[in-house]
């Protein structure tokens, strides 16, 4: 018997997933080797099949041609030769609840960190940066050298193009060095 109880906790993780797959494979440029769903906090004492199996459905949506759903996902996934792990880690980190996907192809890595915030999903990890953004449906992504300028610069361009910014998040790993903004 399926408890729906379970299911609609299940709910904001199933829509987490989806907005996140969706979102970290438009920054892999090669096909996926592997794909890696990581659980911390009270999540990972469930069972996550159904939250790893949708994750999985919108990264390959975005890779093939044919409807991926949670019916076909992981056969998709074999005959791609894509692996796929999950991980649980009961102890939380910094949330109490967080959903990591890593995706890993040839001289490749992408990994987006997700959880839930009032009710909204926010991406709070993009590669070794710390970020804490909701995500969007236009969104634009960049990386630069961390200088003083730079971001006014970033500004006066998108607004010579008539490009408004809505929300605006910053993450460096250090002074002068590369640093990412997402608008």
């Amino acid at each position: 018997r399926f408890d729906m109880t379970l299911m609609e906790q299940m709910r904001p993780f199933l829509r987490l997933v989806n907005i996140m797959g969706d979102f970290v494979i438009q920054l892999l440029g090669t096909n996926m080797n592997k794909v890696t769903f990581t659980y911390e906090g009270n999540i990972a004492e469930y069972c996550t099949t159904p939250i790893t199996v949708c994750g999985l459905a919108a990264l390959l949506s975005r890779k093939v041609e044919q409807d991926v759903n949670m019916v076909n996902a992981n056969l998709v996934a074999d005959n791609m030769g894509i692996a796929v792990e999950e991980i649980k880690l009961v102890d939380p980190g910094s949330f109490s609840n967080t959903v990591t996907i890593t995706i890993e192809g040839p001289n490749e890595k992408r990994i987006v960190s997700g959880t839930h915030f009032e009710g909204t999903p926010r991406i709070v990890r993009l590669r070794d940066y710390q970020v804490d953004f909701v995500p969007e449906e236009h969104m634009l992504l960049l990386t630069y050298q961390d200088r003083p300028g730079m971001i006014g610069k970033i500004g006066t361009i998108l607004g010579q193009h008539d490009i408004n910014i809505a929300a605006m998040n910053l993450g460096r790993r250090e002074k002068k060095g590369e640093a990412m903004v997402i608008l």
